[in-house]
This record gives structure tokens, C-alpha cells and sequence, in this order.
């Protein structure tokens, strides 16, 4: 069996159309417009008029580093349809909305597991997310992993299967929402209304999932804050290589990290962007949100149910845990960053919404190569993979 560790499987398209454009637009500075092949629009744009605040660390291109095949891959990206040096890619809001987001039910295992069950006897399921997680209650002010990635079976193209990691202030107490719960969440997601393929994301959430807004809560740079860096991977492009069951694997990593006042994402070896940490305090106490560390850390698995039935959609692969090795959706190298900036190996407790449909197995401090790691998935109602 092949494995491929590929930093840069989001790899565009040929670019099918260069268009100049000079006018302002969401009150960036516009350099290029280019149409990819899949139908999505980017502008490049000049990085620091994303923030006022905008900033590198000096040794920030020393963290750029990719390995060969990363470099070939990106590469793909005709260079002469590019934007020039300083600019970076923003996606166009030209495609369907995004489901709602919601977050993990409850806060403990115990609390976590009675809201499931309530889920899972619903009749009506119209607008459920179901989950097959594991958290960790603790100070962080970092953490992810390396996550595989599949092109789940979608039972309607309005469900989506996602894998992910977040951030989480459980309890941040705000003077403009009382107390809520904030997140950073990054990942992959298939969700057909978005684009035929699955894509990279990333989320926030300032107001406990109160409504969408700029600077509030919002999806990849469809609401703003995000602040893109890197030219080559950005929130909302496609993965054109995906997994095959019992075939060749394919994963990428996504590690959050708060680094002087930004909450980084590194990503495909890659500092590719951050979030102002300033987005979860506004004019609260800094000490009291997400701008000042989280406490807690999830890995999870999600579907979204879109019918009124409950959805056969795959989670992952579509297998159970119990398939094993390169037969079942994974997320491994798991790790937090404490509150004292020290990176730990990651392990937690698990939660599924309905066992006969999704599970998880963890396999903590494991000792091999992998280290903290889990199996994720499931084939949904009716138990069969791929519908």
C-alpha cells in the first residue's frame, strides 16, 4: 500500500482567464482577477491591506520551507498567472452559502453524551449535525494535527462530511454577547454547493455562533477576518487528490498556534495565515476570550443532516474505525500547546452521536510514528459505504 504525505494537495486548476481589475473591492487592493477552471474567482490583493495591523515575523519565509513534491505540486499554478510579488489569493463570494455552523454539544463527556442520544431519537432531523469527537478540557494556546482526507458519499449534495480540529473558549465572557462560546476550527469539507471537490476551510466564532458578520463569525474569507499570507494555499481551494480505500492515502496538517496577538494557522508546512486576536476580545477583557488562550481542544468528525430523514452520508471513508489501517478516515500527530507554550501529545475523551451510524477510536501516546492519533467514520443510515 502507498501513503502520500502531501503538503499541497490543493492545487488549482489551469487558470482558464486573467482579467485586470482596477477598482477596490471589501477594502482590499485589488491587483488581479483570475478565473479558475472549476469556476472560482480569485482576487490578488496586496497582503497588508487585509489589516492595519498587518505584520510579519522577520523569520516568517524561513518557515516556508517545502519539500520537493510540495513545490511541484504549487507549481502547478502557471507562474505568469500569479499576482505579483506581495500578493495573495482571496476567493470571490460568488458561490452558495454555507450551512449553518454549530458547535460541539455540551462542554463534558457525561452532559455531551445525553444531548447525542436527544439527537439521535429525533424524528425530525432536518439541519442536524452529527459528530464523532474528542476533546480535551485544558489551557491551549495551539494545537492540531495531520488530517487524512476522503471524498465522502454524500447521500443529497446538500449534506456535508467534514474532519477538523478547533480551538475552543468554552465559557468567554463578552461585553457584546454575555458569555459564549468562541472557536477556531480548520479543516476539510465536501459540500457540493461550494465546488465538485472537497475543500480546505477555516471558521471563527466570536458571538457563540450567533449569526454571521464581518469580524464576527464567518467562513474562510467570506466574512472578514481571516488575513491570507501565503500565495499558493488559502482557505477554499479544492483537494484534487484524495484517499482511496485500501489504496493510496493522502493527508495534510493543520496546527494552530497564538503567536504575539494572532492566532496563527500553519498549514501544508506552512504559516498561511492568521486570525487578529483582537477578533475575540473587541472591547472585553483580553484575559476572559479566545484572544488570550482557549480552554479546550477537539478533534472531530461532522456530517450535516439536510433532509427531514436521517442521512446515509459517510463520514470519513465510510468505515467503521474497526476496518484499520488505510481502509478508515484518520486524524494523527494529534498535539496541543499548553499554557505555558510547550507543545504535549494530545489525548482526551470521545464522544459519538449514534454509534450504529458514526465512532471514533483514539489511540493515545501511542509509542510509534503516529503518537496521539484516531480513527474516524462511518457510513450514516443503513450501514453501507457509499450509500
Amino acid at each position: 500500500m502507498k501513503w502520500f504525505f502531501i503538503p499541497s494537495v490543493l492545487v488549482t486548476s489551469t487558470l482558464a482567464l486573467v482579467v485586470p481589475v482596477a477598482r477596490q473591492a471589501e477594502g482590499f487592493d485589488i491587483v488581479k482577477t483570475v478565473v479558475l477552471e472549476n469556476g472560482q474567482v480569485l482576487d490578488w490583493v496586496r497582503r497588508e491591506s487585509q489589516d492595519a495591523n498587518f505584520s510579519l515575523p522577520i523569520d516568517w519565509n524561513l518557515k516556508r520551507k517545502r519539500s520537493p513534491l510540495a513545490e511541484k505540486l504549487a507549481n502547478q499554478i502557471p507562474q505568469h498567472l500569479r499576482g505579483p510579488s506581495g500578493t495573495v489569493p482571496i476567493p470571490r463570494r460568488d458561490r452558495a452559502p454555507f450551512p449553518p455552523k454549530r458547535p460541539l454539544p455540551a462542554t463534558d463527556a457525561k452532559a455531551q453524551n445525553t444531548q447525542f442520544i436527544a439527537l439521535a431519537t429525533s424524528q425530525d432531523n432536518t439541519g442536524q449535525h452529527w459528530y464523532a469527537s474528542t476533546s480535551n478540557p485544558t489551557k491551549v494556546t495551539g494545537g492540531g494535527g495531520t488530517i487524512s482526507m476522503y471524498r465522502s458519499y454524500l447521500e443529497s449534495q446538500q449534506d456535508f462530511s467534514l474532519l477538523q480540529t478547533a480551538m475552543v473558549r468554552y465559557s468567554a465572557k463578552t461585553v457584546e454577547y454575555g458569555t459564549v462560546t468562541q472557536t477556531l476550527e480548520a479543516g476539510w469539507m465536501y459540500y457540493p454547493p461550494r465546488g465538485p471537490d472537497p475543500m480546505f476551510f477555516v471558521f471563527f466564532n466570536t458571538n457563540g455562533y450567533q449569526g454571521i458578520g464581518d469580524n464576527v463569525c464567518g467562513w474562510n474569507t467570506e466574512q472578514k477576518g481571516w488575513v491570507q499570507v501565503d500565495d499558493t494555499f488559502y482557505p477554499g481551494m479544492s483537494f484534487e487528490d484524495t484517499s482511496v480505500i485500501g489504496g493510496a492515502q493522502y493527508d495534510f496538517d493543520v496546527k494552530f498556534h497564538l503567536t504575539d496577538g494572532k492566532w496563527w494557522l500553519r498549514a501544508f508546512q506552512t504559516d498561511i495565515g492568521y486570525y487578529p486576536a483582537e477578533l475575540f476580545s473587541k472591547t472585553s477583557k483580553k484575559e476572559d476570550t479566545l484572544a488570550a488562550y482557549g480552554d479546550r481542544i477537539d478533534f472531530y468528525g461532522e456530517v450535516y443532516n439536510s433532509g427531514s430523514k436521517m442521512t446515509a452520508t459517510d463520514m470519513g471513508s465510510g468505515n467503521f474505525p474497526d476496518a484499520g489501517d488505510g481502509k478508515v478516515g484518520y486524524i494523527r500527530n494529534m498535539v496541543y500547546i499548553d499554557g505555558n507554550g510547550k507543545e504535549q501529545l494530545y489525548s482526551g475523551y470521545t464522544q459519538e452521536s449514534d454509534t450504529s451510524r458514526y465512532r471514533i477510536k483514539p489511540f493515545w501516546k501511542s509509542g510509534n510514528s503516529w503518537a496521539s492519533y484516531i480513527y474516524v467514520g462511518g457510513p450514516g443510515a443503513g450501514g453501507v459505504v457509499g450509500g
